[in-house]
């Protein structure tokens, strides 16, 4: 183990025993704030376990969160609970248990599907958003559709920035879906649809989806030999993005520029023939 990786790893574990001294000395408290500070403490133990790649003590840690605290009628505890929910079906799916992520994506949606306040509105989305991605991984992927459809159709209107930005995921990833599929013309349709809801956007998380949209189309109009549509799709992408400060979005140009020469090459070597 390196240097650094030791002193990562140390400051870790000073974390964890502090989250731990924290939850022992305040674990039978009933005052309202003692309890938040017990369920924050409870969340930021099973993060930092899993950044220890501790998965299965994050995940109990995440289960006693939850059934600490599922009964609970306080919003702040509540959404501990939903986040507790989400971080611990992602975390079954990256140790490819995609069946119990789902499962837990479905306990989140039933407890909270009809909650009016947004950070649970917010869990919501996200919870949808990676049910649908999971059900891809298991090429399931008419459900995950019908899922990705299910999230744009409940939250297309809404206002605040984090259910937008799971919209714009939804409708970029549908688009995807539908390419593996070869509904290419329905890919198509569906990033022009985002392109043109967050095309206005000022979020650089929104911008980003509105940019990885049009690479996503040239992407599919050179795969359908129409390289000039392509190449003018690349063309918009970078015109519109090239002087962005966003990492994203710079990223975003550098992927139309790659894309845009192998269109070129492509079509050039098509003329050749």
């Amino acid at each position: 183990m390196s240097v650094e990786r030791e002193y990562y790893v140390g400051k870790q574990d000073e974390a964890i025993a502090a989250y731990d001294a924290l939850i022992a000395g305040f674990e039978d408290a009933s005052e309202p704030a003692l309890r938040e500070q017990v369920a924050g403490a409870l969340f930021n133990k099973s993060i930092t376990l899993g950044q220890l790649d501790r998965a299965e003590e994050a995940i109990a840690v995440y289960d006693a969160l939850i059934a600490r605290f599922e009964d609970t009628s306080e919003l702040a505890l509540r959404e501990h609970v939903a986040k507790a929910l989400v971080n611990k079906g992602f975390t079954l799916g990256q140790l490819n248990r995609s069946e119990e992520a789902i499962a837990v994506y479905d306990a989140l949606i039933a407890r909270f599907e009809d909650a009016s306040e947004p950070a649970l509105r917010e869990q919501v989305a996200k919870a949808l958003f990676n049910k649908g991605f999971r059900l891809g991984q298991l090429n399931r992927t008419e459900e995950a559709l019908a899922v990705y459809d299910a999230l744009i159709a409940r939250f297309e209107d809404a206002s605040e920035p984090a259910l937008r930005e799971q919209v714009a995921k939804a409708l970029n990833t549908k688009g995807i879906t539908l390419g593996q599929l070869n509904r290419s013309g329905e890919e198509i349709a569906v990033y022009d649809a985002l392109i043109a809801r967050f095309n206005d956007a000022n979020e650089p998380a929104l911008l980003d989806q509105v940019a990885g949209a049009l690479n996503n189309k040239g992407i599919t109009l050179g795969q359908l030999n129409r390289p000039e549509e392509a190449i003018t799709v690349f063309d918009a992408l970078i015109a519109r993005f090239e002087d962005a400060n966003d990492p994203a979005l710079r990223e975003q140009v550098a992927k139309a520029l790659t894309n845009k020469r192998i269109t070129l090459g492509r079509s050039n070597a098509r003329k050749g023939r």
